[in-house]
């Protein structure tokens, strides 16, 4: 299987370079457009996420870089960080950098990216073994479905499906079958 240790060898070196050649691009040398080059940022942190090359140094600094410019773009440069620490297993780190996003949808109004944000913030919490937390999340994220119900009910499932998780975990069958029933 030529996978996981091809891509080690040959695909991340290139990687590493391509992040270098963005990170020039977000200086003011470049001469380039601010935002073109942080779209281009979250369409590398993207595809980077999907092939474990988890690189946060370029995203701190676009983060840095656009603090407050644009909300929205803000907003997804915290969620790729979170994501590249989420799929490094660092899930205190994920945590941490959900928040600022979870804000942002909130200022925003968009309560499916709050939602979101507010299951993945629960989900590193279970896996990082802080239970207790993960319950007061993801009841918080499942009580705006109550209220939303426009927003995706594949989001419920999954969070149902996570504090379920958790419930049974803290030895709380009756509620986890409970929440699994609904």
């Amino acid at each position: 299987m030529l996978g996981v240790p091809y891509a080690r060898e040959h695909i991340q070196p290139e990687l590493g370079n391509i992040s270098a050649i963005l990170s020039h691009c977000l200086t003011p040398e470049a001469g380039l457009e601010l935002d073109d080059v942080l779209q281009a940022i979250l369409s590398f942190s993207d595809l980077c996420t999907y092939i474990s090359f988890n690189e946060t140094k370029l995203l701190n600094s676009a983060i840095v870089l656009v603090h407050d410019r644009t909300w929205s773009v803000t907003a997804q440069l915290w969620h790729e960080k979170a994501s590249c620490h989420y799929m490094a297993s660092c899930y205190f780190y994920a945590t941490s950098a959900y928040r600022p996003v979870l804000r942002i949808w909130r200022r925003l109004g968009r309560v499916t990216d709050e939602v979101y944000c507010m299951s993945r913030i629960g989900n590193a919490y279970c896996r990082h073994g802080q239970y207790n937390e993960a319950v007061k999340v993801l009841e918080s994220a499942l009580a705006v479905f109550d209220v939303d119900r426009e927003i995706r009910p594949w989001f419920k499932a999954s969070a149902q499906a996570e504090l379920g998780q958790v419930y049974t975990l803290l030895g709380r069958l009756d509620d986890a079958e409970s929440v699994l029933e609904s």
